[in-house]
């Protein structure tokens, strides 16, 4: 991962750290978003009991932090965020439900949105 520049940097750094405490077998980041505080936020799907979970973690100047995420019916992935403060935060993407009446998988937009303490379930 990579950690934004501290004030007064210019230059993004590569900060290494270990993701493994999420206990999932694989981690698919889609997209980035910072603030102008430094905070600086990571969305995508990783696969846990091989099904796919959101994934979002957060960079507050020292280590990234994975934040929990609401219960979803399905698998879901998240591919964009956008970040306007500490205390604002919208993620975006889909989720998958198998129809078992006709085989089918149907997809659902999903929205979350971070009030600076937890992400809460827009749709």
């Amino acid at each position: 991962m990579a950690s934004a520049p501290s004030r007064g940097q210019d230059r993004w750094s590569v900060t290494l750290q270990d993701l493994r405490a999420l206990r999932e077998r694989s981690r698919a980041f889609e997209a980035v978003a910072a603030t102008t505080t430094g905070e600086v936020w990571a969305v995508g799907a990783v696969t846990r009991y091989d099904e796919w979970r959101p994934l979002v973690v957060r960079w507050e100047g020292a280590v990234w932090r994975h934040e929990p995420m609401p219960t979803f019916a399905g698998e879901v992935h998240l591919s964009d965020i956008a970040a306007r403060s500490a205390d604002d935060a919208w993620a975006v993407g889909y989720r998958e439900v198998y129809q078992p009446t006709n085989g089918r998988v149907r997809l659902h937009t999903v929205v979350i949105r971070w009030d600076g303490a937890s992400w809460e379930r827009m749709t």
